[in-house]
């Protein structure tokens, strides 16, 4: 069985933009102040400026990596359907 390199290109961008489908609720739950530069500047990234500031992302692995690495500044559930 052979695969075409288009057909497969395809797939993966189906796949990916099914997954950037779902959305996710971001809210920064404790400061930054303390923090190192590096985790004010993921916290900034996400679009969270001030404490309970909540942000709707799509739920992409970047988006997922940024959060784990903040996991104790943030919480994370998902979107509420609008």
């Amino acid at each position: 069985m052979k695969f075409d390199e288009n057909e497969c290109r395809k797939a993966l961008l189906l796949k990916a933009v099914g997954d950037m489908a779902n959305k996710i609720e971001i809210k920064l739950v404790r400061s930054v102040i303390g923090s190192p530069q590096w985790m004010r500047t993921i916290v900034r990234t996400l679009g969270l400026r001030k404490l309970q500031h909540k942000r709707v992302v799509n739920d992409h692995p970047s988006i997922r990596g940024m959060v784990n690495k903040v996991s104790h500044l943030v919480s994370l559930n998902p979107a509420k359907e609008q």
